[in-house]
Order: structure tokens, then sequence, then C-alpha cells
């Protein structure tokens, strides 16, 4: 787990009022009790997964899907600590990946479907 991402674990834990100590990105013993106080993330489990666990019951609070809370960085959780260091650090909102209304451009003159359509029929007639 990287310094950046134990950093903001630390930064939400403190937010909380879990008293993880400084945010100097180290799992040390304050961030270990501090993750050891919140619900839902097994005691039996290493720091490194208590962490990556906090950052999914973080993304689940704010509607991101992680897919289950197992404590294993993989890409949605990767996706999911993008979208909420936009949104608690940054205080903005995640950029829409896929534009809604995307402009009726076609740079490279393909033909329309309707124009397709008809050639490939007066083709297939002869």
């Amino acid at each position: 787990m990287k310094k950046k991402a134990i950093r903001f674990v630390q930064a939400q834990l403190n937010a909380r009022g879990l008293d993880a100590g400084p945010e100097g990105g180290l799992l040390g013993p304050r961030t270990l009790k501090a993750l050891n106080r919140v619900e839902g993330i097994p005691e039996d489990w290493s720091k490194t997964r208590k962490a990556v666990a906090f950052v999914q019951l973080l993304a689940k609070e704010h509607h991101i899907e992680t897919g289950k809370v197992d404590g294993y960085w993989g890409p949605q959780t990767d996706y999911a600590f993008g979208v909420l260091v936009q949104i608690l650090v940054e205080g903005r909102e995640p950029e829409i990946w896929r534009p809604e209304d995307l402009p009726d451009v076609n740079p490279n003159g393909w033909p329309s479907r309707k124009r397709l359509s008809r050639a490939l029929s007066a083709f297939s007639r002869s």
C-alpha cells in the first residue's frame, strides 16, 4: 500500500475522531488501534488489509462500487480510492468518464448506417 493511501486513511480516521496519529504514511500502532475501532473490519486481518478494508468501507459509504470488502487492493479499490480522493480531499465531484452529450461529429467521413445499408443491399442484389 502506497504512502499516499496510508496518509489518506490516517486523515480519514483522524477526521472521525479515531486518533490515528500523525499522517506520516506509516501503519504504526496508533493507526492500527484506530483501524481496530472501525466496525466491519475483522481484527484478525493484517494491518495493511485493514487499511485497504477501511478504504473499501469509505467507498461504500459514498456509494462507490468496490465489490466485496475483502481488504485486497484490486482495480475496483484503486478506482474507488481515486474517486474518494477527488471527493474528500479535493472537494470536487469525479469526472464523468463517458459524457452523455457526445458531439455528432464524423471526422473520418465514415458512411452513415443508412447509407451503408443501402450500399450493401445494392451490392447483394448484383
